[in-house]
């Protein structure tokens, strides 16, 4: 939907690549509520079932297994409305900072060591909130001598009361997270 990329370069201040209409073939793949326009070059694993709160899909952008990390984004179900509570805090940072906390909570408790953590967009409008934040985190806890910065840009998006998504996007890069974001506009709400 036009709008959902509209809203989100607002909300973002951040360009967002469009894309390309090159020789880049792309395909459609159909969900219950949406359809979501790939490229050739990613990658995308589906639960077989819609389960709320759980991963639904996940997509590795522009894959290349020789990488250390990769972008990519998960879409997770919800059964119901997740932009409600956002009203019941005085702001959207105030709402981006706690699920920047919760979020780092999450990492450090399956053993990740999480520093810097910084919220950097927060806005909330009607059925969209989108939430950019940075954390620098130690992978050592895989066994991977690596640690770097990780740019995550997560957007929930309600359809009613009983029906919403998560979209969680990831990236080593700011630049890598702008080019994730043209990804929403590859969504066609139905």
């Amino acid at each position: 939907e036009k709008l959902l990329a509209l809203l989100l370069c607002a909300m973002l201040c951040l360009p967002v690549l469009a894309l390309a209409e090159s020789a880049v073939d792309t395909y459609t793949v159909d969900f219950d509520d949406f359809t979501l326009t790939l490229t050739e070059y990613d990658v995308i694993q589906r639960a077989s079932t819609k389960v709320s709160d759980q991963l639904l899909a996940m997509v590795y952008v522009n894959y290349d297994e020789s990488n250390a990390t990769h972008d990519n984004f998960n879409i997770v179900w919800c059964d119901y409305d997740n932009t409600s509570s956002i009203t019941t805090f005085p702001s959207a940072e105030a709402y981006g900072e706690e699920l920047l906390k919760a979020n780092v909570a999450a990492m450090e408790s399956v053993g990740f060591t999480v520093s810097n953590a910084k919220l950097l967009h927060a806005r909330a409008e009607g059925p969209i909130a989108a939430f950019t934040y940075v954390t620098d985190v130690d992978y050592s806890a895989l066994g991977l001598d690596l640690v770097l910065s990780q740019y995550q840009m997560q957007v929930f998006y309600t359809l009613d009361a009983n029906n919403s998504y998560v979209f969680t996007f990831s990236s080593a890069t700011m630049e890598g997270l702008e080019a994730l974001a043209a990804y929403m506009d590859a969504i066609d709400f139905k």
